[in-house]
């Protein structure tokens, strides 16, 4: 038997055992430190009708109790399954089943049906974020051309040392030396112009 309903989705039973409703988290309704939240109340109430009071059928599935403790169980009433009812009213959104399986395409269905009409808790504005892209700001790399001083050698035309000639007297022969010996007489040749001819020496 059931001796107090918690919220939408918790109940405590006969032997001080509470109890989660497997595939179904309905919103807050000021139990657990959870904030009431829109249709909280509304779901908790409900759930009050249905089963408060009332002998219940509970069935387990793969996994035996949540990590708060609690057991987790589909739940029936006068042969119907509440957590499917709650779904199918809006009341309350499908949660993780984990491997608690059995059920999970009826109990999909059950919340496709409330959210396609939609009741209660599909009626409540749901805002989806826009994503504004932000620009990416790419540092482009400065090139500084660091300039190229090529060495051209400076080729520096030294003009020729201009040959000097000497005009050498022939030597005299033993016997026959000039009264006035000869000077010798330097000659620098002028480009462009023959040198002059020697005279032959004295015999």
């Amino acid at each position: 038997m059931v001796r107090r309903v918690w919220d939408g989705n918790t109940i405590l039973i006969e032997g001080g055992y509470s109890v989660r409703y497997i595939g179904v988290n309905t919103p807050g309704a000021g139990m657990f430190n959870r904030p009431v939240e829109p249709f909280g109340r509304d779901a908790a109430e409900r759930n009050v009708e249905l089963v408060e009071g009332k002998t219940v059928e509970l069935e387990a599935d793969e996994t035996d109790l949540n990590p708060g403790g609690m057991m987790l169980r589909y739940v029936y009433v006068d042969g119907v399954m509440v957590n499917e009812l709650l779904l199918e009213e809006g009341l309350a959104h499908l949660a993780p089943l984990g491997r608690n399986v059995r059920y999970a395409r009826q109990l999909q269905a059950a919340e496709a049906e409330a959210r396609k009409a939609p009741l209660n808790v599909w009626t409540l504005v749901t805002y989806t974020p826009t994503i504004t892209p932000t620009p990416t700001i790419t540092e482009t790399p400065t090139i500084t051309l660091t300039p190229t001083i090529t060495l051209t050698p400076t080729i520096t035309n030294t003009p020729a040392p201009t040959p000097t000639f000497f005009l050498l007297p022939t030597p005299a022969r033993p016997g026959n030396l000039p009264a006035n010996p000869p000077i010798f007489r330097v000659f620098t040749p002028v480009p462009g112009q023959p040198p002059p001819p020697q005279r032959p020496p004295p015999r």
